[in-house]
């Protein structure tokens, strides 16, 4: 469990981690250099505020988050962003799902009477056509 010495601890881990000195410490968060050694000094009452705990968090690999989370009994996963390319087919999948989503019951209800009109056959080629594009959209976005 975290408490008033784990997070100092914590905090002088952070400031001096890759060597880093609580002078480059305090010029990185822009405040004074004693203000960062009250941070880390166990038997002083002021503690770091968390937009700067959050900075220096973030130059350091997320080491205070990391320990937080492991003292909670969490394990942290880091969410992989979405590729553009992944986006994008994600998009085309859904435009393909609306497309042949829009198509079936058009088919269903035309052949029902086991015969299609000219107007029926023509209007399902018209709903094919966007369908047919979403597909070649797909095959363009995989490389196919």
């Amino acid at each position: 469990m975290i408490n008033r010495a784990t997070i100092k601890a914590a905090i002088r881990r952070i400031v001096h981690h890759d060597g880093r000195t609580m002078q480059v410490t305090a010029d990185f968060l822009e405040v004074a250099k004693s203000d960062v050694g009250y941070w880390c000094n166990d038997n002083h009452e002021r503690f770091i505020p968390v937009d700067h705990l959050v900075d220096l968090d973030a130059v350091s690999g997320d080491a205070f988050l990391k320990e937080w989370a492991a003292s909670r009994g969490y394990d942290l996963v880091k969410r992989d962003p979405i590729p553009d390319e992944a986006a994008n087919i994600l998009k085309i999948v859904g435009g393909f799902s609306k497309e042949s989503g829009e198509l079936v019951p058009l088919v269903l209800d035309a052949a029902s009477d086991n015969h299609f009109t000219p107007a029926e056959k023509r209007l399902i080629r018209d709903n094919i056509a966007p369908v047919k594009d979403q597909l070649a959209a797909l095959e363009r976005a995989i490389g196919g």
